[in-house]
């Protein structure tokens, strides 16, 4: 008796790129349908809502955008050829481009005890928001934000979030009361924009940043922010802190849950201090 043996067959690029076309159309198909339906039967306000209602909508709200998405749309960036670089080698370190995000129940514990220190009508700022989850979660923890502001750099992942902003403006802002947070998602560099500048919460996902990458993000945050900002990192704290005529009052440093697992939790307040040395120029 013989065995029938066949060969694994991998993909061609040009099924990839079919398989792919394919799945954005329906995607597309599902956003415009759920759009539609919210305009044809707007939702009305909530007049309760607490972390569960909070979560419970963000899970709805990426119900067509799934974790393996947008890893995929991560990895595409972070692998293709730099423009002019045959090698596909980048100056950027890849590992400041590795996708995570903060958990949704470390932003709740974050917003709950702060609570006093984040004022109705404040900004949340997202530094590398990749599709913007933690924003959405803080506009649901917080319907009284003003806005909630979110920078990628990464192209693919910052068109996903536009989706999403799309299907939050339709479906989950006339839920949050009658000035529900505006969230807005730039595409570009946090170390050189301005769009977080005057920030009162800001979210550094720092857990795998370079040093150089941290240091610059501690010496811009500290020229854009105003005295009483929050900055919360991860896995390491600011440098310039816990001394006279530091720019930074260390509040906490907890391990709490990320998307990848535990992380350390750093969150700082910045002080009426002027930076020592110069920040990075808009």
């Amino acid at each position: 008796m013989s065995l029938e043996t066949s060969e694994s067959h991998d993909p061609s690029p040009e099924e990839v790129r079919a398989a792919r076309a394919k799945a954005d159309a329906k995607r597309a198909d599902a956003i415009a349908a759920r759009i539609d339906a919210a305009k044809s039967s707007p939702p009305s306000a909530s007049r309760s809502w607490d972390a569960r209602d909070a979560l419970d909508a963000c899970e709805r709200l990426f119900r067509d955008h799934p974790g393996s998405l947008i890893r995929e749309r991560c990895r595409d960036e972070i692998f293709t050829p730099s423009k002019g670089r045959d090698d596909g080698s980048s100056s950027e370190h890849v590992r400041d481009l590795v996708y995570g995000e903060f958990g949704f129940m470390s932003l709740a514990a974050l917003f709950r005890k702060y609570s006093d220190q984040i004022p109705p009508r404040a900004v949340v700022a997202d530094l590398g928001s990749g599709v913007g989850r933690p924003l959405f979660a803080a506009a649901c923890l917080r319907p009284d934000l003003a806005r909630c502001v979110g920078v990628e750099k990464l192209g693919g992942l910052h068109e996903l979030a536009g989706e999403l902003g799309a299907l939050y403006d339709a479906e989950l802002a006339p839920v949050l009361g009658a000035e529900p947070p505006r969230v807005e998602l730039h595409r570009g560099d946090f170390l050189h924009g301005v769009e977080w500048r005057g920030a009162n919460v800001v979210l550094v996902n720092s857990a795998i940043f370079s040093d150089e990458l941290f240091e610059k993000t501690e010496a811009r945050a500290a020229e854009v922010l105003s005295p009483g900002a929050l900055v919360v990192t991860l896995r390491r704290g600011f440098a310039d802190c816990g001394h006279e005529g530091a720019c930074w009052e260390l509040l906490e440093a907890t391990e709490r849950r990320q998307s990848w697992g535990m992380s350390t939790v750093y969150v700082h307040r910045r002080t009426q201090n002027s930076p020592r040395r110069a920040g990075i120029e808009d």
